[in-house]
C-alpha cells in the first residue's frame, strides 16, 4: 500500500507530491529512575516523490 499524500510542499523542487516514510527505530530518553529507556521516534520523515528529497518535519 502507498503511503498517502500530505498537504507538506518539496523545499526542493515545490513539488506537492509529498508522502512520509514509515517512521524507524528508537530514541532513547532517560527515565525518572535514570535509565535509559526507548521511545518510539516521533519525527515524521518525509519525502518528494519526483525529485526524491527527504527531509524531516
Amino acid at each position: 500500500m502507498p503511503p498517502a499524500p500530505t498537504d507538506q510542499r518539496c523545499p526542493e523542487c515545490g513539488n506537492t507530491w509529498v508522502t512520509e516514510e514509515p517512521r524507524q527505530g528508537y530514541i532513547y530518553s532517560r527515565d525518572d529512575a535514570g535509565e535509559l529507556s526507548p521511545q518510539p521516534n516521533p519525527y515524521i520523515r518525509l519525502h518528494c516523490r519526483r525529485c526524491h528529497h527527504s527531509w524531516d518535519e
